[in-house]
């Protein structure tokens, strides 16, 4: 068995915030994992996540309760329906400092060898981008800190991913989402690409509420 397509590995990466990392990862196999982590330095206290339900070959699990700017090291492991077992090496990543907003983190997140950042399928696309996402949540926090007065509202961790992933798959314009942030609910769809959503009955009855 072989683990691949490991998320995060570069920043900002809006996978990593102040107090969560959200790890990604594939396997050739059916598997079930689990992911622990523990402070660099000695302080925070350890964790441990694991996946529950079917086996499957897209992982995705969460740490949480994390210390801001804090470097943790973790570990994903991973056991097949065959029974082979197969472990990552050691992965660092620095959470973010308190009140940075989603998606700007230059928080750092490493591993040996570099994993390939493919695999996560958004409104269609085979392939998961993970450089273009970063660069598209630069773009949309600098756009918000223009539209908002020079402040970027307060967005929660799951809003702010489905706003970098239509921004950066869907095709939703700057200015939808700053419709989004200002009055939320269905001004944005995680699935539907914005030139459907846009002509759609519930995005016109929403919008004109």
């Amino acid at each position: 068995m072989v683990i691949n397509k490991i998320a995060p590995a570069s920043s900002p990466d809006p996978l990593i915030t102040s107090t969560s990392v959200t790890w990604l990862w594939s396997t050739n196999r059916p598997a079930l994992g689990y992911v622990d982590w523990r402070p660099e330095k000695r302080g925070p206290k350890k964790g441990r996540i694991n996946e529950t339900g079917w086996s499957v070959t897209e992982h995705s699990l969460t740490a949480t309760d994390l210390v801001p700017n804090t470097t943790y090291i973790f570990k994903i492991y991973t056991r097949d329906i065959l029974g082979k077992k197969v472990t990552t090496p050691d992965l660092y990543v620095r959470t973010s400092p308190e009140g940075m907003v989603l998606g700007a983190s230059t928080s750092v997140a490493s591993i040996t060898p570099p994993p390939v950042q493919t695999g996560i399928v958004f409104y269609t696309q085979a392939h998961r981008n993970l450089p273009l996402e970063q660069a598209k949540a630069q773009e949309l926090r600098a756009y918000l800190k223009q539209r908002f007065g020079g402040v970027v509202p307060p967005i929660s961790r799951d809003n702010w991913f489905t706003l970098i992933r239509a921004f950066t798959y869907g095709g939703y314009p700057a200015d939808a989402l700053v419709q989004a942030v200002r009055f939320g609910g269905k001004t944005v769809h995680p699935a539907i690409f914005w030139s459907a959503w846009r002509n759609s009955a519930d995005y016109k009855n929403y919008i004109n509420r």
